[in-house]
């Protein structure tokens, strides 16, 4: 798996480069489509998606908190707002 964050405290660059926005991006689109909610089944929490009621991440194998889920969920939505909101700030 490729790095995502190359953070190195020393640089005077930003942490959250173009190429960071681009790969997130990039992940999001490959990713199924959003938006995403938590639900319940038989086995507990999942995620799935909203609209088509597929699922995303059945708690099976691995039994995330309910707070993880969670937030697997709220990254989905806000993530290509946080990214519109850091390219709008930086064109000034």
């Amino acid at each position: 798996m490729d790095k995502i964050i190359d953070y190195e405290p020393a640089t005077p660059k930003p942490v959250v480069t173009e190429e960071l926005l681009g790969r997130l991006e990039e992940l999001m689109e490959e990713a199924a489509p959003g938006p995403w909610q938590m639900g319940y089944n038989v086995w507990g929490a999942d995620v799935r998606n909203a609209h088509h009621d597929e699922f995303i991440l059945e708690n099976k194998a691995w039994e995330p908190s309910e707070v993880t889920l969670e937030f697997i969920v709220a990254a989905r939505q806000y993530l290509p707002e946080l990214i519109a909101e850091v390219r709008r700030l930086r064109k000034g």
